[in-house]
């Protein structure tokens, strides 16, 4: 007994083009600027903070932690500063403020990476809210530092002649690129980050018949 079975060829039947609209999330360059200014501005702070170069004399250098005396041109004699009210809350300002200018960095690398448009904003203000808390507490430490330095000076009465040094300098510069940064983020906080693109997909569907 034979079988006659017939073929029909594969016919591709197109469909009509789908429409879609397609969500993009655009990283506006002026965000990674602040998260930028607050980077420089915690490695400026790392130089700065164990540093013994805060203030200079004609004698020695002094920092937050240690005190350095010149013995002659080639040798120099460091020890422990030591601990008053004053310097302790110092130390304390400078280290939260480092810490929270670091907190600063990740919330606003959060706010970059994140896929999720309504958590954009928020993590740019709790970035900003850092930035700015961060320059507070290290200005008040650079403001108050050296005007009880002096005092200590006075009342020790040791009438020398003294000068900041290069890392209280980088201690004030870390302090304004987080000032910027923060300034950045608030006047870019409303900028529309999310664009909508039409896209055009064609669908082909195949099918198949098989007649015994």
């Amino acid at each position: 007994m034979t079988a006659d079975f017939e073929f029909k060829d594969t016919e591709k039947t197109p469909m009509a083009p789908t429409v879609s609209i397609e969500q993009i999330t655009i990283v506006r360059p002026i965000k990674v600027v602040a998260l930028l200014c607050a980077v420089m501005g915690l490695f400026m702070n790392c130089l700065s903070v164990g540093s013994t170069s805060w203030f200079q004399t004609d004698f020695g250098r002094d920092g937050l932690w240690q005190t350095c005396v010149f013995i002659d041109d080639d040798a120099i004699q460091c020890r422990t500063v030591k601990i008053s009210d004053w310097l302790e809350a110092s130390r304390v300002l400078f280290v939260i403020g480092m810490v929270i200018c670091f907190l600063s960095i990740v919330l606003t690398s959060f706010g970059l990476t994140t896929d999720l448009f309504h958590r954009k904003e928020k993590y740019y203000i709790a970035g900003m809210t850092c930035m700015v808390l961060a320059a507070l507490s290290e200005m008040i430490c650079l403001i108050i530092h050296p005007v009880k330095y002096n005092e200590e000076l006075e009342k020790a009465g040791k009438h020398l002649s003294w000068g900041m040094g290069w890392s209280y300098g980088l201690g004030w510069i870390a302090a304004i690129l987080m000032t910027a940064g923060a300034v950045i983020l608030y006047i870019d906080k409303n900028a529309d980050e999310l664009i909508y693109r039409e896209k055009t997909s064609y669908n082909d569907s195949i099918e198949e018949s098989y007649d015994p």
